[in-house]
C-alpha cells in the first residue's frame, strides 16, 4: 500500500517539479553544472563565497598530506589531534569564551550543547522556529521542551514564568534558517537572566555574516560575555567545510567531552575539514570586503524584487519567497530552473503547510547580472498566478 509520502513523490517527479537530491558539480563561484547544463545556484549556504578559495583548498590538502584522510578514532580515544585543539582556540577567541569544543557537524554541537546544559527534569524553551537539530536536541538530553512565539521576547517571560524553581534552558538562533530574520537577542537575554536561565545560541547562519561577539564595537547584538552560555555554530556554512562547535566556558567544554554522546560515540572531523576551518576564519578576517559584498548583494536583490523588500534585515543573506501552498512553491523552482536558476523550495513538513517557499541565499560572488536574473524570474513568475502571492 502506498504512503502518503510514496504518493507526494510520484507526483512530483510525474509533473517534472521534483528538485531535491539533484547531482551539482561546481563550476565555478555561485554556479553548478546539472545534466550538462550550467545553472546560477542561488541557494548554496556559501555566504562569503569561500568555496574554492585557493588558499583554503591548500590548507586542506597539505593536512591530508600531512596527516592523512581521517584520525581513526573518536574525539575522547585516539582521535584528537593538535589541529583540532588550535581550531577550538581559534573559535574561542572568535566568541570570547573561555574554551570550545568542535564536533565533526552542527547538527550534532546542538545535541552536546544540550546533552551538557540540559538532561532530564530541564524546562528547554525554545523558540517557535529553532531547527530541526534544536528540537533532537532536547528530546535526546530528556528535557521537557516548551515553545514560545518566534522572537517574542514578552512571550518567552511568561512561559519562563510558568516554570519557575525548574532547571531552564532557552534556545534560539542568531539568524533563523528558514525565514533569514534575526534573534532580538539583547530582550532574549535579559528574559533568560531575569528567569535565571541558560541561554544558548546557535549561530550557524550568522558565523561570518553577522559580527561576532568580540568585534572592537561589541558585535552585531551587542552582548555581554556572560549572558550566552553556549554558542553554537556549524563549520559549513560561511565556513566552507564540515563540523561544527560549541564555544563556551571551561567547565562547560569539559562536561561536553565527557557527557556528549557525538563527541564519545562518533568519528573526528578529519584532517582536512579542520585545516579548511581554521584557514577559512584566517581568510574571513583577512577580507572583510566579503562580508561588506555580501550586504550590497543582499540589497540590491531586495530592492529588484516586485514584491518590494518589506522589513527584511540587509545583514541577513537568506531571503524567503513565499508562496500560498506547497505545488505553487515547487513549481515556482521549475519555472525559475528553466530560466537558468536552481532555487530551493522548502514545503511541508519542513515548514508550515501555508507557508511553503523558496529559500534563496544570496552570497558575495553574486554579480549584478546573477541577481537580476533571479529576481526577475521570480517576478516573471508571480505575474503567472492568478493572485497575488502574501
Amino acid at each position: 500500500m502506498s504512503t502518503l509520502l510514496e504518493t507526494r513523490l510520484a507526483e512530483t517527479r510525474a509533473r517534472g517539479v521534483y528538485p531535491y537530491n539533484q547531482p551539482l558539480t561546481r563550476s565555478g563561484p555561485a554556479r553548478a553544472l546539472l545534466d550538462g547544463r550550467e545553472y546560477l545556484v542561488g541557494s548554496s549556504y556559501d555566504y562569503l563565497s569561500l568555496i574554492g578559495h585557493p588558499a583554503i583548498e591548500r590548507a586542506a590538502a597539505e593536512a591530508i598530506a600531512r596527516g592523512g584522510t581521517a584520525t581513526g578514532g573518536v574525539r575522547l580515544l585516539t582521535g584528537t589531534t593538535p589541529e583540532h585543539l588550535a581550531l577550538e582556540r581559534r573559535i574561542a577567541a572568535l566568541y570570547g569564551t573561555e574554551d570550545c569544543v568542535t564536533f565533526s557537524s552542527g547538527y550534532f554541537a546542538n545535541i552536546g550543547a544540550m546533552a551538557a546544559v540540559g538532561g532530564r527534569g530541564t524546562a528547554a524553551f525554545v523558540d517557535a522556529l529553532c531547527h530541526r537539530s534544536v528540537i533532537d536536541a532536547c528530546t535526546l538530553a530528556g528535557a521537557r521542551m516548551h515553545r514560545f512565539r518566534h522572537n517574542d521576547a514578552p512571550h518567552l517571560r511568561e512561559r519562563l514564568a510558568d516554570a519557575a524553581g525548574r532547571r531552564a534552558v532557552v534556545f534560539v538562533e542568531s539568524v533563523y534558517s528558514m525565514d533569514g530574520d534575526l534573534a532580538p537577542l539583547p530582550g532574549i537575554a535579559c528574559a533568560a537572566h531575569a528567569a535565571g536561565a541558560t541561554l544558548l545560541v546557535d549561530d550557524a547562519h550568522g558565523l561570518g555574516v553577522l559580527a561576532p561577539p568580540t568585534d572592537p564595537a561589541g558585535g552585531h547584538f551587542r552582548l555581554d560575555g556572560a549572558d550566552v552560555r553556549c554558542w553554537v555554530g556549524s563549520l559549513s556554512k560561511a565556513v566552507p567545510s564540515n563540523g561544527g562547535f560549541v564555544a563556551t566556558d571551561a567547565a562547560t567544554a569539559d562536561r561536553i567531552r565527557h557527557v556528549a554522546a557525538p563527541y564519545i560515540f562518533s568519528a573526528a572531523a578529519t584532517p582536512s575539514a579542520v585545516a579548511a576551518a581554521a584557514c577559512a576564519l584566517e581568510v574571513m578576517e583577512a577580507e572583510p570586503w566579503r562580508r561588506q559584498a555580501l550586504r550590497r548583494n543582499v540589497a540590491a536583490f531586495l530592492a529588484a524584487l516586485d514584491r518590494g523588500a518589506g522589513a527584511h534585515p540587509a545583514e541577513s543573506p537568506i531571503v524567503p519567497v513565499h508562496y500560498p501552498d506547497d505545488d505553487t512553491a515547487l513549481a515556482a523552482a521549475a519555472f525559475i530552473r528553466d530560466r537558468g536558476a536552481l532555487v530551493t523550495p522548502i514545503v511541508s513538513p519542513a515548514v508550515g503547510p501555508r507557508r511553503p517557499r523558496l529559500r534563496i541565499c544570496i552570497n558575495a560572488a553574486h554579480t549584478p547580472d546573477d541577481l537580476a536574473l533571479l529576481a526577475e524570474a521570480v517576478n516573471a513568475f508571480d505575474r503567472t498566478l492568478p493572485v497575488p502571492p502574501e
